[in-house]
């Protein structure tokens, strides 16, 4: 599970991960002990969740991590899957410090990321999610015992943020890179003369809406309209059943008995915080097939992850993996071109070509503004090798 904060002027992320604490005291009372292992356990669960560490940190300021939000991004999907126990502690109030191990076992991003070879964010994330082995790394922590708390010294925080960011450092998504393009301009020297009668061209012109027309009613999904970008109501179905982002909950979802992932609903009555985002409960669609839903509180207070409304969804396509569970009002089979006659052009595009010509990846969005938030509502369709390969929907009030 990740949450991702949203407000105005930054973006924050938030991990929630397995934690298997446990410890031993090598010195120091045994109610000493539990208290440095909450300490060690507070302060790392707040790391790792990307939130403010100062409050738990022997300094008035702290240095807060510094990632592109690709990298939130990967590390939010590899500490999902990671664990941490707490291996050792040593200290007592009487010496004032502590020492505390703690065992991480985490996947290594940027091993996948190298046997890909530039993979795109959706591609590396779903090799994350897939993979079996993992990396284990002992983090060790300082603490001292200042004004009757317990707090992790400042060196300590440094060495754990920097830590965290090998993870991710060295990421390099080939399909994340945009290919810069120079704006073109027609001149009249640059343009043919119109030599088409006005009948020919009405008749061209009625030729190419008919087309149009059957192009887009051949694309309609047996569950919607059609439409394929529509911001007034982002549909998506499950077993023909309508559902809605920005207004279906997930405890709606749950009742109805959509068939989420047994591990990811436990993580229903999850308090997400006012402005944060709470992912992921994945749908299973068929077997190693699944897809991704998000849920957001916009509201002045916390609610439980089954209150909140679900306000994104992700799927990956694949030509071997069938599946009729989840559909849109669309078909999964569109083209480019499909997309561009039904919305015209996106709003913004990125390419990426692999140097041997044989990986092309091409992303177009089609975005709202949010007049509460930094990002809008966006409708997201990747293409690889011009095939549609992946499907993200978000809502933003």
């Amino acid at each position: 599970m990740l949450a991702k904060r949203i407000i105005a002027t930054a973006v924050a992320l938030s991990m929630s991960v397995a934690v298997l604490a446990s410890g031993c005291s090598i010195f120091g009372a045994d109610g000493e002990t539990a208290e440095i292992k909450n300490a060690a356990d507070t302060y790392f669960s707040k790391l790792i969740k990307g939130k403010n560490t100062a409050k738990y940190v022997d300094a008035g300021s702290v240095t807060e991590p510094d990632y592109t939000d690709d990298q939130w991004d990967v590390l939010g999907v590899v500490t999902s899957k990671a664990e941490y126990e707490i291996k050792e502690i040593q200290g007592s109030k009487k010496e004032g410090k502590a020492k505390v191990k703690i065992e991480f076992k985490y996947v290594d991003a940027e091993d996948i990321e190298d046997d890909l070879k530039k993979p795109t964010l959706n591609e590396l994330l779903d090799a994350i999610e897939a993979a079996k082995n993992t990396e284990t790394e002992t983090i060790k922590l300082d603490l001292v015992y200042v004004d009757e708390e317990w707090l992790v010294d400042l060196a300590s925080d440094e060495e754990a943020k920097e830590f965290l960011k090998t993870i991710v450092d060295s990421i390099d998504l080939g399909g994340s890179k945009p290919t810069e393009t120079e704006p073109t301009e027609t001149t009249p020297a640059d343009t043919e003369p119109d030599i088409t009668s006005s009948e020919s061209s009405e008749s061209k012109e009625t030729k190419e809406s008919k087309e149009s027309k059957e192009s887009k009613e051949s694309k309609q999904s047996s569950s919607g309209n059609g439409t394929i970008v529509n911001f007034d109501e982002m549909n998506f179905y499950i077993n023909g059943k309508k559902y809605t982002l920005g207004k279906t909950t997930l405890q709606e979802m749950i009742d109805d008995g959509v068939p989420f992932d047994k591990n990811d609903i436990k993580h229903a009555d999850d308090i997400v915080e006012k402005n944060h985002q709470l992912s992921s409960f994945s749908i299973e669609l068929g077997e190693y097939l699944s897809a991704q839903v998000y849920v957001f509180n916009d509201t002045d207070g916390d609610l439980a992850a089954k209150d909140c409304y679900v306000n994104e969804i992700y799927l990956p396509i694949y030509e071997d993996r069938k599946q009729d569970v989840l559909t849109f009002d669309f078909s999964m089979d569109l083209t480019v071109d499909d997309i561009k006659a039904s919305c015209g052009d996106p709003d913004d595009e990125d390419t990426y070509d692999s140097d041997d010509g044989t990986y092309h990846s091409y992303r177009m969005y089609y975005k709202t503004k949010s007049s509460k938030y930094m990002r809008g509502s966006s409708y997201t369709f990747e293409f690889i090798n011009d095939v549609l390969r992946y499907i993200y929907i978000e809502y933003m009030p």
